[in-house]
Order: C-alpha cells, then structure tokens, then sequence
C-alpha cells in the first residue's frame, strides 16, 4: 500500500487519493480558500463503486459466531446472514434446541424504542432470535422475541426492549430442519438502534 504525504503551502497544494489499488497523485491550487480537484474517470468510478458496493459501508455483513465478536447492527439497513459454513455453537435457545449451525448480531436500543427486525427472503427453514444477552459456546437465554416466516417481523416494543440495553440477535434454522437446515436469510433493522457510525 503506498503511503502518501500531504504539503500545503500559501498557494499550492498536494494531494495523493487511493481507492482499492488505484493511486492519484497531482498538485492543485488554492483560489480564495475553493479547490477543485478532478480524479481519472477510472479512478473515480472505482471510488463511487466503492462506496455503494462495500460491505463495511452498506452493511451486507454476515453475522459472527462469537458472543464477543457478534456483528453489530446498524439501524435501517438489510442484512444478509449466511449459516452454510458458520459452527453449530448455540445448543439451545431456553427450551428450544438448536441443531443447526449459527451466527448473530448484536445492537443497542436507542433512546426511541420502535419498529421490527424483519426477514425479508430466506432460502431455508430459519429462525431469528432475539435474547437479552450471549452466552459461548452453548445454552443461549430464552429469546424475548423470534420469527421463522418472512415478512413476519420481531417488535421491538412487544419484545420489551428497553433504550439503552444491548441485545442479540441470533440467526438458525428451525429445530425440525435438524443439523442440515442452514441457508442465507435476508433481514432489515429498524432505524432506533443506536449505532455509531464505522469509519
């Protein structure tokens, strides 16, 4: 990765932009405190490609499998959990057993709890859970919410989440899909979760 220094002086200015493996490097000058600078076509489509189709910007992430590193939700975004290569590390959820491998997510309500987590598309027999707290590997709390159909969302207020407490959100397959029912399952987040932003 080339590094790039940046010299400012009364009239002129350096600059040196990388995107992907794309390096621009010019000088500009400063006229009345505006500078314009214009990138290469190729360089400034990669840039804008970059930004709409990164994971880490629009928040495809898979979920992790992990209490410690579960994948932080962002409100109002899709997501997109994949269980095909995840470990079956959580048993059980309460009373529910949990034969299927698992990933989850984690967020913090914010200081306006409302909306639903919703699945939206899902090739398998999933089940979304949404518990008070993580515990690894093993038995999991008894969920305070869940949903296995699309379009049938977790209420956040029915739910009982409070603003201000962490939450997970633990994604499977139905107990009576046994160890094979593992997939993807698309979900949406609703905008009170209170995130900060990744940079």
């Amino acid at each position: 990765m080339k590094s790039c220094r940046v010299f400012v002086g009364p009239a002129l200015g350096w600059f040196c932009l990388t995107f992907g493996g794309a390096v621009a490097e010019g000088a500009t000058e400063f006229s009345d405190g505006i500078t314009t600078i214009s990138l290469p076509s190729d360089i400034a489509t990669e840039a804008a490609s970059d930004l709409i189709f990164d994971n880490g910007f629009d928040g495809q992430e898979n979920g992790d499998t992990s209490c410690a590193t579960a994948t932080v939700l962002g409100g109002g975004t899709t997501y997109t959990a994949d269980t095909i290569a995840a470990p079956n590390w959580m048993s059980s959820f309460g009373p529910l057993l949990s034969p299927s491998n698992d990933v989850v997510y984690t967020f913090v309500a914010g200081p306006v709890v409302e909306g639903s987590i919703t699945p939206t598309a899902s090739n398998y027999a999933f089940a979304m859970y949404l518990i008070p707290s993580c515990a690894e590997p093993g038995s999991e709390p008894q969920p305070i919410g869940a949903s296995a159909t699309v379009g049938r969302g977790i209420d956040l207020v029915a739910s009982g989440v409070t603003s201000g407490n962490t939450y997970y959100l633990a994604i499977t397959g139905v107990a009576a899909g046994g160890a094979g029912a593992n997939g993807t399952v698309n979900f949406t987040t609703p905008f009170s979760f209170a995130i900060p932003p990744k940079f």
